[in-house]
């Protein structure tokens, strides 16, 4: 009986298959290294408010970023989030974390009251997040008094087209050195006044710069006996 001969097709298919996926492979390039990583951001000022520190030059990473006298702040300026140099005057150079989305100042502050902390961060956002709601304001206090805790009393007055009426309230109680209290307040028809008080007498009279999605901090500098109030706009 003859044979007949095995068809070589499909090897010979296999074939051409085999070396046009050699030649496809050979001019793709693989990488043979990670992306780089994206470069996260932050956002920082300075104020000073130290007592015990007079004009002074504050650096960052090595470079200069402002010279300062009390009550002085830097503008805010942009940098990458995670760790960076900072040094005020001739001391010692600070080793800081600079949160991802982080939008806030550095506060100069008094080496006193049991601080030993020459900078003291605090975040007033998220980069992500406006500075307060709309049809509200932030306003925050800075408590930079190294000898004091303070209450930190509110009145608000609304006055609308067919009413009236007042509402007060405590913003923070035995508010020490270094420390801070903030919340948000309906702007529309509102006006507020704040009172520093010791618990018995009161120290300042204060009315904040009231927008809608604004945000303020009204920085508590100086001792006791000669303090006063500085206030700030934030980003």
């Amino acid at each position: 009986m003859k044979m007949e001969p095995r068809s070589k097709a499909p090897f010979t298919l296999l074939g051409v298959l085999l070396i046009a996926l050699f030649a496809i492979s050979s001019c793709v390039k693989i990488p043979t290294e990670a992306p780089p990583l994206p470069k996260f951001k932050a956002k920082l000022r300075i104020i000073h408010a130290a007592t015990d520190v007079g004009e002074v030059a504050v650096k960052l990473d090595g470079q200069n970023l402002a010279t300062l006298s009390m009550e002085g702040a830097s503008p805010y300026v942009d940098v990458d989030a995670g760790k960076h140099a900072f040094q005020v005057g001739s001391e010692d150079v600070d080793s800081l974390f600079v949160d991802t989305d982080f939008v806030g100042t550095f506060y100069i502050a008094a080496k006193a009251g049991g601080n030993t902390k020459r900078l003291i961060k605090k975040r007033e956002r998220w980069m992500f997040n406006p500075p307060a709601p709309k049809d509200t304001a932030a306003v925050v206090f800075a408590q930079m008094s190294p000898d004091g805790a303070y209450d930190i009393l509110w009145a608000g007055s609304y006055s609308g087209s067919d009413t009236s009426y007042s509402k007060n309230g405590t913003l923070a109680s035995g508010l020490a050195f270094t420390k801070f209290a903030g919340g948000f307040f309906p702007v529309t028809g509102w006006s507020y006044t704040f009172y520093v008080t010791d618990g018995t007498d009161t120290l300042l009279t204060v009315n904040p710069t009231i927008s809608s999605g604004k945000s303020v901090t009204e920085v508590l500098m100086n001792n006791k006996a000669n303090l006063k109030v500085k206030e700030f706009a934030n980003e």
